[in-house]
């Protein structure tokens, strides 16, 4: 399983963009945790009914580090030896065989920490 964490504040459309862009994934062994840093979009609360996600909130004013924190918090009795984690920002779309080759890279060596970047 691979945990994605994404941060949010507000930017509600770009949110979802990133989150589709998860949902179209040839690699679909994951679970999405947004964590919202209270924003005053009411559509956030909509993010409840999507499939293989989980909505935080924070009290406000975490910023990124802190709102990530809140994340990390949420799964550190969840994650087991065999899932992964991958922090998202909320701008980010990725390619649909992004997951799947981040697996196989992982699985290569699972003490290895791999960051990306991709440029469109």
């Amino acid at each position: 399983m691979i945990y994605i964490l994404i941060p949010t504040f507000e930017r509600f459309d770009l949110t979802i963009k990133c989150i589709e862009s998860i949902y179209k994934q040839t690699y679909n062994n994951f679970h999405i945790i947004v964590i919202d840093d209270q924003s005053k979009d009411l559509r956030y609360k909509t993010l409840k009914s999507f499939k293989s996600l989980t909505l935080l909130s924070t009290k406000g004013n975490k910023f990124w580090g802190g709102t990530m924190n809140v994340g990390l918090n949420f799964i550190k009795n969840i994650l087991s030896d065999e899932d992964y984690l991958l922090m998202l920002n909320n701008d980010t779309f990725i390619p649909k065989d992004y997951l799947s080759k981040l697996f196989s890279l992982m699985e290569l060596d699972k003490k290895i920490v791999i960051g990306s970047v991709t440029k469109n």
